[in-house]
């Protein structure tokens, strides 16, 4: 792939999906008390992340890695959330 078409795909796939992971925690923290669906998500990120990390056709490595900690940081926050209700 060349660079241009790596840069069109984070800036079309990659931000928005980091703005609705963001946006769709925040909502589902402040909404229930049991914050599962976060946590869940948050797993479904990281693999998702991991996944894209095996294939050796991506050349722009941001994508994956970023998936993969937002994932990770989503499941950490929400499992803090829930241990403390």
């Amino acid at each position: 792939m060349s660079p241009m078409v790596t840069v069109f795909v984070t800036l079309l796939i990659g931000v928005p999906l980091f703005v609705f992971a963001t946006i769709f925690f925040v909502r589902t923290m402040k909404k229930s008390n049991s914050p599962v669906g976060a946590m869940l998500f948050g797993l479904h990120l990281s693999i998702v992340g991991g996944i894209l990390l095996l294939d050796p056709r991506i050349e722009h490595i941001v994508l994956p890695y970023g998936l993969l900690f937002l994932g990770v940081i989503l499941s950490f926050l929400a499992f803090r959330k829930l241990d403390s209700v």
